[in-house]
């Protein structure tokens, strides 16, 4: 009796024993699952967060063609990009480019956020106002020594993918983008200035642009037309309004490839010889980065200055 009471507790036990390595197998599995899961899930949203970003960078890098007729004509309007070269200071045979990188404040790769604020050169890095960096992204541009700029998100002509809080419209009147303005500047006070993320349809709208030059002149901040249009003409607008104002040259990155972005780079500072300035936009990706960081020491040590835009905005009002 006492072997089949010992033999019972024994089958009893080793029952006990599998179920709970059953148990503990469907818990591993489980717990795997979800991870899986969660992985796959953020690999999503990380590709959808990289498609918005490429699609946001197309939009605002549309007219390439245009510049063709830029580089082959550098007088495409006197009024409006004039030569430093007129100039009778020691300093008016200086070769001076600014760049601008836009699309700071989206979620991007941190270590090319920190590559271009860490570039040994004047260049001005503009923010995409109200997204998860921004804030933070401006306080350690102005760490660093360098301007900040608004990229300021404008209503396009194609319906935009990115429902941006801070978005300003082609209909907004004066009090919509004084608030505007108010938020953008409590997250970004370092700014010195604005250039336009889209924009096609507001900154074709003579009363729109006469709206923002009251809001910009009222912060004493500079302008700069990314261009995302064939027509523009907010340079005069800007100017008569007390603005100081210019208008973008080259789009280095119109398309991701280092190849392509080198000979936009050289592109510009073909402008800038010619004309005695010039100013290019890119984006804040690798490829951008790479190409910077190769190029710039070779284009300084040619002879180009590479400045602030708001320091060539104000040497060219001068």
């Amino acid at each position: 009796m006492i072997d089949n009471k010992n033999s019972g507790h024994e089958k009893k036990n080793i029952k006990n024993i599998v179920l709970i390595t059953i148990s503990v197998v469907i818990a591993v599995l489980a717990i795997w699952y979800v991870y899986v899961s969660s992985q796959k899930s953020a690999s999503l949203a990380e590709l959808e967060k990289e498609t918005q970003f490429l699609a946001m960078i197309a939009r605002d890098v549309s007219i390439v063609s245009l510049e063709d007729s830029v580089l082959n004509d550098i007088t495409v309007s006197v009024a409006e990009k004039p030569s430093r070269r007129d100039k009778n200071s020691s300093d008016s045979n200086d070769v001076l480019v600014a760049l601008i990188i836009d699309d700071f404040g989206p979620s991007t790769n941190r270590e090319t956020i920190r590559g271009f604020i860490d570039l040994p050169y004047d260049i001005t890095i503009s923010i995409i106002p109200g997204n998860d960096r921004s804030v933070s992204i401006g306080q350690e541009v102005s760490k660093a020594g360098k301007d900040v700029f608004i990229h300021l998100p404008m209503e396009p002509k194609e319906p935009a993918s990115m429902d941006e809080r801070d978005m300003v419209y082609a209909s907004d009147d004066h009090s919509r983008l004084e608030t505007v303005f108010s938020r953008v500047l409590k997250d970004l006070p370092q700014a010195v200035g604005l250039n336009n993320h889209m924009g096609s349809r507001a900154m074709a709208d003579t009363l729109f642009l006469k709206n923002l030059a009251v809001a910009l002149k009222s912060r004493d901040l500079v302008f700069v037309d990314s261009r995302t249009d064939k027509e523009f003409f907010s340079i005069g607008i800007m100017r008569k309004a007390g603005v100081s104002a210019t208008s973008r040259d080259i789009f280095l990155d119109y398309a991701i490839d280092t190849v392509i972005i080198e000979d936009q780079f050289a592109r510009l500072i073909r402008i800038a010889r010619k004309r005695g300035w010039a100013v290019g936009i890119g984006h804040v990706k690798q490829e951008t980065l790479e190409v910077l960081q190769r190029k710039l020491p070779i284009y300084e040590n040619e002879g180009i200055k590479f400045v602030f835009v708001r320091d060539l905005i104000t040497d060219l009002s001068q």
